[in-house]
């Protein structure tokens, strides 16, 4: 229902649609007994990162910096994103392991963060490419500025919120998924000011670099200061 609408305001296309409702169906399978809840918390970041796609949405086109098709995302968007997250929750559902757990949120919450970085942190003003501190043009790979920051932060803050209301995570693993998200973000900019700026890598590249990361960043910090 969540991707029929989607589709409609014209934040996803068609394959973004079936993508999405795939990966939810992975969601609801393999993260039994908890798949409801695991879905919701992709959910929430499904969407946040419309409502941060239509953010000034106009201010956005007028500088040539927004979302693909008209602030569409498809399939090869929602894959980045969420085949790490995917990927947690088979793992989860074969071993029942809480690291997976934390895995998975924390890779939803890069997602968010990064997304909501990207979309509002795009209109916070002349960004600083992260690896020089030196100012670059708006829409740059690896410019980042305090707004982005800032919304990366309460990204995943939110995403790992909703996975502690919902009775996924501890206080402590969402202390750790919140910032994985922050970290993961970082990631991307960082690959995003190297490898994509160099042609190795696409956005959707990036992303899925972005989400690696931030899920091992929560999966290490799960190891050193919980268990």
């Amino acid at each position: 229902s969540f991707g029929y609408f989607a589709f409609r305001a014209k934040t996803a296309d068609l394959s973004g649609l079936f993508s999405a409702a795939l990966v939810g169906i992975i969601l609801l399978v393999f993260a039994a007994p908890k798949g409801t809840q695991w879905f919701l918390i992709m959910l929430s970041f499904f969407i946040l990162g419309s409502a941060a796609t239509k953010y000034k949405f106009e201010y956005k086109k007028r500088i040539g910096v927004e979302q693909g098709q008209s602030g569409a995302r498809g399939y090869r968007n929602v894959f980045a994103n969420g085949i790490i997250a995917c990927a947690a929750a088979v793992l989860f559902g074969v071993f029942q392991m809480p690291v997976f757990i934390v895995m998975y949120v924390g890779c939803v919450a890069t997602a968010a963060a990064d997304t909501l970085a990207s979309e509002i942190g795009v209109t916070g003003g002349i960004p600083y490419m992260i690896t020089t501190f030196r100012k670059v043009p708006i829409g740059t790979n690896g410019g980042v500025t305090l707004t982005g920051e800032f919304v990366a932060l309460l990204g995943g803050f939110t995403v790992s919120l909703v996975a502690l209301v919902l009775d996924v995570i501890t206080p402590e693993m969402m202390v750790l998924c919140t910032l994985a998200g922050f970290v993961g973000t970082n990631i991307d900019s960082l690959v995003g000011a190297t490898l994509e700026n160099r042609g190795f890598l696409g956005n959707a590249g990036t992303n899925l670099l972005a989400t690696i990361g931030g899920g091992l960043f929560a999966v290490a910090s799960y190891f050193f200061l919980i268990v």
